[in-house]
């Protein structure tokens, strides 16, 4: 559990670093993957198209495990807050793909969305 929460915070903060003062929490065509309407594609962004979630997940459900001492609470919240995350990525590049036809291309080229090789 230790490596993954390593492993997300390492990642979260390389996001928020490549997006630099564009770094945002809304979710929309001004969503945290843009930087000044230019799709950013630079690491993380190469390898996976939201870091950020994807760190969020790699780190608190494995905290809420350690921190009530069981495994379903932490793999209960990692279900529901994939679904929830899965659903707002969604609507995010669709409203990215509508005012930034490079998104699509970006899209295409970076396949996975939070876990390389995996989703």
């Amino acid at each position: 559990f230790f490596f993954l929460l390593c492993l997300g915070w390492c990642l979260r903060l390389l996001a928020v670093r490549a997006l630099g003062s564009a770094f945002n929490l809304r979710f929309g065509a001004s969503g945290a993957s843009t930087r000044g309407g230019v799709v950013v594609d630079t690491f993380p962004y190469s390898i996976v198209r939201h870091p950020g979630i994807g760190s969020f997940l790699w780190t608190l459900p494995p905290a809420l495990a350690i921190a009530s001492g069981s495994i379903l609470y932490g793999l209960v919240f990692f279900i529901l807050v994939f679904s929830v995350y899965t659903r707002l990525c969604q609507k995010e590049e669709q409203a990215l793909a509508r005012v930034m036809p490079e998104y699509i291309r970006y899209c295409h080229k970076v396949r996975y969305r939070y876990v390389p090789f995996v989703y």
